[in-house]
């Protein structure tokens, strides 16, 4: 038997398929929630999809944060 530290998901003995889903719901609701976020700061909330990229949403949150905001302008 192996030990829970090889156990796919929080050391559950989960199948590999049903580790895998419960990933992608918790990605899926990070994603919504910073769609959410970004269209109330008056971004486009489809820069939001870019979290599902590591390499791409690093950048795009430097960006995020150092650019002028729309909000600010008024």
């Amino acid at each position: 038997m192996l030990p829970l530290a090889y156990a796919p998901a929080l050391g559950l003995l989960l199948p590999n398929w049903a580790a895998l889903l419960i990933v992608v719901i918790l990605a899926t609701i990070a994603v919504c929630a910073a769609g959410l976020v970004l269209a109330k700061v008056g971004r486009n909330p489809y820069w939001a999809l870019l979290l599902y990229f590591p390499v791409l949403g690093v950048p795009a949150l430097w960006y995020l944060a150092y650019t002028r905001w729309p909000r600010q302008k008024a």
